[in-house]
């Protein structure tokens, strides 16, 4: 069996001093899009070298795995043009980057199948753009709700879902400690750290010894960014939050433990929290860290929005939240009843199990075959939350665009969204 050459392209210019050789031990204090990348290419090269022949394409390979093939590539369009040299069969890219109109013209002038591994919630344009080029054959979702959230747009004829995979701890017993919360990701507008740090005084009023350890910076996307006063987000930003975390003087507040971006010392204080708190406005379209808190244990209170749907079992493995009220109820009743969180930590790891990343590298290899033989893909039925972002209604549209001639081309939901009440919006 002839192996399939797939090329994958990430731009790790600000993180390129990062140490990022041993994807197995987890994300180093990255973006998780950026990791994933990285992981996924050494795990089908680790499991499935005698199928896949993985090349990864960055502007630096100095600090990725020894046991991966990187090849240095300037930029996204540059790495096609080397993929398409090299004979790669499938390219694979996050659909993120400038210059998007002219990426697709390069990889119509390639014979390189193209897969937007899509880690946000997209433009319309960009939508457009992945409909309308012929190479590109898939648009892969890593949730089922944001691949839903695609339902009423043509693209939805290339889409597809894997979820991402998340590191598997090994188990180890030890003692929480008592009334702690940690928050963990990046520290910029977008992540909504400031829903968490405005209800942190009322979490404390019912829980005097409560203590809120935040991992995690404003440059965990590129460490060239510059931080304010306290160090941990840009100043404008912390501006916004800082007055909820303050004492008298200014300072962070003794309830507060700042551990900046950590790597592998992140998982213990992560297994030692009572409660892990994660995309509290629930914007993202997975969220791995709420996987990895799961992962050691530790039940996750978090938005319910979003991929959140899929990564948590909401009164099972942790709380999802329609608003920073329910926000701050759950985490302080988590905080005053130990046991809970305890036996909801125990079913979080459970629940994660069907993100390992055998599982998830298999359904990998089965779309890179399925693509490299031209199998058309088979979009799957709406199973849950279906009253969630107009989810109805977007198969209604999906359903009329392809019945009916005369609707074949009436607009999406997505291109009104940021008009619609209840639907979830790109992030800006």
């Amino acid at each position: 069996m002839t192996k399939v050459k797939v090329g994958l392209f990430i731009n790790n210019n600000g993180i390129k001093d990062v140490e990022l050789s041993s994807p197995e031990k987890g994300n180093p204090g990255i973006g998780g899009t950026h990791y994933l990348f990285i992981a996924i290419t050494y795990f089908l090269q680790k499991l499935f070298s005698h199928i896949i022949e993985p090349v990864l394409f960055a502007p630096s390979i100095k600090r990725l795995p020894d046991d991966i093939n990187a090849i240095e590539a300037k930029s996204c369009i540059e790495a096609v043009s080397q993929a398409s040299e090299i004979g790669c069969d499938i390219f694979i890219w996050w659909p993120q980057y400038p210059r998007f109109k002219n990426l697709l013209k390069s990889l119509n002038k390639t014979n390189l199948k193209a897969i937007a591994w899509s880690h946000n919630y997209l433009y319309p344009s960009v939508l457009h753009g992945l409909n309308k080029c012929e190479n590109v054959k898939r648009v892969v979702a890593v949730s089922r709700e944001q691949l839903d959230s695609m339902r009423d747009h043509p693209v939805i004829r290339k889409g597809t879902f894997i979820y991402n995979p998340v590191h598997q701890q090994v188990d180890k017993k030890v003692e929480k400690d008592s009334h702690s919360v940690t928050y963990m990701g990046s520290i910029v507008p977008m992540n909504r750290f400031h829903v968490l740090a405005s209800i942190w005084p009322k979490i404390r009023k019912n829980v005097l010894d409560a203590k809120l350890h935040v991992i995690g910076t404003g440059k965990v996307y590129s460490r060239g960014n510059e931080l304010g006063k306290w160090g941990i987000a840009a100043e404008s930003y912390e501006q916004r939050w800082r007055k909820y975390l303050s004492d008298k003087d200014g300072n962070p507040d003794e309830s507060v433990v700042f551990h900046g971006n950590l790597g592998e010392e992140k998982w213990d204080i992560m297994r030692r929290s009572q409660v892990g708190v994660a995309d509290p406005m629930g914007i993202g379209t997975f969220c791995l860290v709420a996987t990895e808190f799961q992962s050691v244990g530790t039940p996750v209170v978090a938005g319910k929005r979003g991929g959140l749907l899929d990564t948590v079992a909401d009164g099972e493995s942790g709380y999802l939240c329609a608003n920073k009220n329910q926000l701050a109820e759950r985490i302080t009743y988590l905080l005053i009843h130990p046991d809970t969180a305890l036996q909801m930590g125990k079913n979080g790891k459970d629940h994660i199990k069907k993100f390992n990343y055998y599982l998830i590298s298999v359904q990998w290899i089965k779309l890179l075959l399925d693509v490299v033989n031209d199998v058309e893909p088979i979009l799957p039925e709406v199973k849950s939350n279906i009253w969630h972002n107009k989810k109805i209604l977007r198969e209604v549209i999906r359903l009329a665009r392809n019945n009916f001639t005369l609707l074949s081309d009436m607009p999406s939901i997505t291109e009104f969204r940021d008009y619609i009440p209840g639907v979830t919006k790109a992030p800006k």
